[in-house]
């Protein structure tokens, strides 16, 4: 640390301007200017204790980087650009200079049909990937999850609405869950299978697809877990599953009577026919639920 730098913190600064792209040099010219300005080459290498040659190549960097401007001649004396101005200015143009080149390469990316499958682990993880997903939507915006996982991503959906996006919902929970969860009139919403029941994995299940381009599918069970991916079949078996939901939930919609008189509350035969029997003994244990819940309040109410 030379100790002609009476800058606070200087040792740090020196760190971060290197972090920069700053040359030992520059960093050093630049903050000693700050000290002390304005001054010409010889006067900051006097000052420093550094060769004049490499001191002046420094400056005319530093010029070039919009960092210190000459403000005399004859001879030639500097003075550094307002810190603010200086590095508002860089992360200005770092950012422009990330987003047009992560454009650049996410074509680049597409062009090349990359379709890896991502694992996701933990909760906050998967969450913070969801987000991230409805971030970068722009036409749409696919999901079937219970209310109580969505919640977390109201004002995301509500920023993609605005970016003018199209939301679609497939809801475990009930019309109160719904009307609590606010997501406006710019989102469509449909109850599972016209009730909004958790039955079987409901409760843990979190699905979404955007844009007809990438899909996140998470079990935030015991040991939360998911996969990311923008594999154009795994999309379309996302997409197809949440579109069937829909099909579903308006043909109950409208029909519900004959259809429970055909195949049982809660489509019961089906789900004994089809679904893996551990998955059925789970649908049983939370049909039955509410049955004992409302005898339990028939045995307090004639008391």
């Amino acid at each position: 640390m030379h100790a002609t730098l009476k800058s606070a913190g200087a040792a740090g600064a020196l760190t971060r301007l290197a972090d920069l792209g700053f040359t030992k040099y520059e960093a050093l010219a630049y903050l000693m200017l700050l000290d002390e300005h304005p001054a010409t080459a010889y006067e900051i290498s006097k000052r420093g204790g550094l060769t004049k040659g490499n001191v002046y190549t420094a400056l005319v960097s530093l010029v070039h980087k919009g960092a210190v401007q000459p403000v005399s001649s004859d001879p030639v004396r500097y003075a550094p650009v307002e810190p603010e101005t200086l590095f508002g200015g860089i992360a200005k143009s770092t950012t422009a200079l990330c987003t047009d080149l992560a454009a650049t390469l996410t074509t680049r990316e597409q062009q090349k049909g990359i379709d890896y499958v991502w694992s996701i682990s933990g909760e906050h993880a998967l969450h913070a990937k969801i987000g991230e997903v409805i971030a970068g939507a722009r036409e749409q915006i696919w999901i079937k999850a219970p209310h109580h996982l969505l919640h977390a991503h109201v004002d995301g959906l509500a920023h993609a609405a605005q970016r003018g996006a199209s939301i679609l919902v497939i809801l475990f929970g009930s019309d109160a869950d719904a009307q609590r969860l606010a997501l406006g009139q710019h989102a469509k919403l449909y109850l599972h299978e016209g009730s909004g029941d958790m039955l079987a994995v409901g409760k843990k299940q979190f699905v979404i697809a955007a844009d007809f381009k990438q899909t996140l599918i998470a079990e935030f069970g015991d040991t939360p877990q998911g996969v990311f991916t923008r594999s154009g079949a795994v999309v379309f078996i996302s997409e197809t599953m949440i579109r069937h939901e829909v099909y579903l939930a308006e043909i109950i919609n409208a029909y519900g009577p004959a259809i429970e008189k055909r195949f049982g509350k809660d489509l019961i035969s089906l789900r004994q026919k089809y679904l893996p029997p551990n998955l059925f003994k789970e649908v049983e244990k939370r049909r039955q639920k509410p049955a004992m819940r409302a005898r339990s309040r028939g045995r307090r109410t004639t008391v």
